[in-house]
């Protein structure tokens, strides 16, 4: 199968060689120096990406923190707004309440007071959240 004489193996080795030995240096340099860079920017591009990634997720994170602390603000000034002007809260809206700020619920199993101070007591707990 092999059939190529010695001959020609040595005139393509030296083909070969004289067509690398023709090729300039100085842009064999150049070739590895751009393929370095682009390596280079590559990694730093990728890092840039993760850091992007990270800082989303932070983001993200706050915001969801966010959206849940004025909600729960929200669900403060309307139970004050009723308490205050001496309507009572529904069964429901007391036990979230309670459930969520668990100082409301001591303060009535203290006192027995399900006005919570015709709100005053809320309207501590929601200072006490922001």
């Amino acid at each position: 199968m092999n059939n190529i004489s010695d001959e020609l193996k040595v005139k393509i080795t030296s083909t070969i060689d004289k067509s690398i030995s023709d090729f300039p240096t100085d842009e064999i340099n150049d070739y590895k120096n751009v393929v370095e860079a682009y390596d280079e920017a590559s990694k730093r591009a990728e890092g840039s990406a993760k850091s992007m990634a990270d800082n989303f997720e932070t983001l993200k994170q706050t915001y969801e923190n966010i959206i849940e602390n004025i909600s729960s603000v929200e669900v403060l000034s309307s139970a004050y707004e009723k308490l205050n002007t001496g309507e009572q809260l529904d069964n429901s809206k007391l036990i979230d309440l309670l459930d969520t700020y668990p100082k409301l619920a001591q303060y009535i199993a203290e006192t027995g007071d399900l006005s919570l101070e015709s709100g005053e007591k809320v309207k501590e707990a929601q200072y006490s959240c922001t």
